[in-house]
């Protein structure tokens, strides 16, 4: 089962958030501190393409014992509920059912990642490259824990800067 929005099946409508033009699909991403690479189901972010690379047809183990293939790489540009953007390499893998957003992969392009104590289990990313644990408001994306599993909703842009009509 691939993990979207319950509008899944549906024929993605564009919509205006926040000055972007969005996909209507709501993907989301499963935070995830063991992974080396993201990864996305061959479906997500329908509107950006998939890249072949050197990576492409190599078949690697998944954490369930199976065999996954790479599919190539799709280049997503997204925003979050909070307004944040984030353009992100992932490589796209068969038999995927969640997209995984590693950790290591948000630390090298500058954000931090904090996973909180219970019982507020308040988790955030860092957008400010100096910030470490505590940093303001405007500077955080917050992370949903869903079912015991961190995740970032997110919407792919298909289009930057449009006026507001």
């Amino acid at each position: 089962m691939l993990f979207r929005s319950p509008n899944h099946g549906i024929p993605d409508k564009p919509k205006k958030s926040m000055g972007y033009l969005t996909s209507e699909i709501i993907e989301y991403l499963t935070i995830d501190s063991g992974a080396c690479d993201s990864i996305a189901h061959p479906a997500a972010f329908t509107k950006t393409p998939i890249k072949q690379t050197p990576e492409s047809g190599k078949q690697y183990g998944a954490c369930g014992g199976e065999t996954v293939t790479n599919m190539g790489e799709k280049t997503v540009k997204c925003i979050t509920r909070s307004g944040k953007n984030i353009e992100s390499k992932f490589q796209v893998g068969s038999k995927i059912t969640k997209n995984l957003m590693a950790v290591s992969q948000l630390c090298s392009m500058g954000y931090s990642v904090f996973f909180g104590p219970a019982p507020q289990y308040d988790a955030y990313i860092g957008t400010h490259p100096e910030s470490f644990m505590c940093c303001p408001d405007q500077d955080k994306i917050p992370i949903n824990l869903n079912n015991g599993v961190y995740v970032l909703p997110v919407r792919e842009i298909l289009q930057s800067n449009i006026l507001a009509g």
